[in-house]
């Protein structure tokens, strides 16, 4: 299976906005945290390494930040963006690649808001 196969039904949100190419959920900025993962493409695996990076990052620091970073992959240029759910240093959080030329920064991440806050706090997660 790929990992948008095995992906959660209730990130179909992110399947359905064409501009999120990756992206990762977490509760906390902590190493024993659950998480969530979306793909669009296995095959697509350099928008990992920036993911996964930003991750360690928000790790290392023991918190979260705000990110809009441009970058380029596979010759387009793509947002690494990262986002909380509330303004806490330890909320939850999504980091993600998306394309930039699509949809504006700030509807994905919005969106990705909503989802993670959804994901975390929503009925689904606590079934």
């Amino acid at each position: 299976m790929t990992m948008d196969e095995e992906s959660p039904k209730h990130l179909e949100r992110l399947r359905d906005q064409a501009e999120i190419k990756a992206a990762l959920l977490r509760l906390q900025p902590t190493p024993t945290s659950t998480e969530a993962r979306f793909e669009r493409a296995p095959k697509n695996t350099l928008y990992w390494p920036p993911i996964e990076a930003l991750a360690a990052r928000f790790l290392a620091a023991g918190r979260t930040e705000e990110i809009r970073e441009p970058r380029e992959f596979y010759g387009r240029p793509c947002w690494l963006l990262a986002t909380k759910v509330v303004d806490t240093p330890n909320a939850p959080y999504t980091i993600a690649v998306a394309a930039a030329d699509g949809a504006p920064a700030e509807t994905l991440v919005a969106l990705l808001q909503d989802v993670g806050h959804d994901y975390w706090h929503g009925s689904h997660f606590f079934k």
